[in-house]
């Protein structure tokens, strides 16, 4: 994989319950965590968080001025917002309801996971022999 890639994942993280962080999907008080990661050396390269129901596209906004001129973004499904914020990007397609996914397609959404997966393996792997 040549150039400059970035990873882009988001999660949530249960906390103590503070003022006006309350996560509807989760059904306790979260933080929101997105993290960029640069794909061939591993790098985390921002780690930005917001409070409560946010949802993934708007901490990318926050975020945007984090990545790198030319970068080529991967994300998955849940992030289709990002394409409109940055057009140099890649994100798994989204099926549908009560519709079937080309297997082409699926194809491309299993190979854009596969890197995503893989990446965040190597950064946590990373970490833990950081932190012995």
């Amino acid at each position: 994989m040549d150039g400059n890639f970035l990873i882009i994942k988001a999660t949530e993280i249960s906390i103590q319950k503070p003022k006006n962080s309350y996560s509807g999907k989760k059904k306790t008080y979260t933080f929101k965590v997105q993290t960029i990661i640069q794909y061939k050396t591993q790098q985390i390269m921002s780690l930005c968080t917001c409070r409560g129901a946010v949802h993934d596209v708007e901490v990318f906004k926050c975020n945007l001025q984090e990545i790198p001129f030319g970068a080529f973004i991967l994300a998955d499904k849940r992030d289709q917002g990002i394409i409109i914020f940055y057009l140099n990007s890649q994100l798994s397609f989204k099926v549908k309801r009560r519709c079937k996914l080309d297997s082409a397609l699926k194809s491309h959404n299993q190979k854009i996971d596969k890197r995503i997966i893989k990446s965040l393996r190597n950064v946590i792997e990373i970490e833990e022999k950081d932190s012995v």
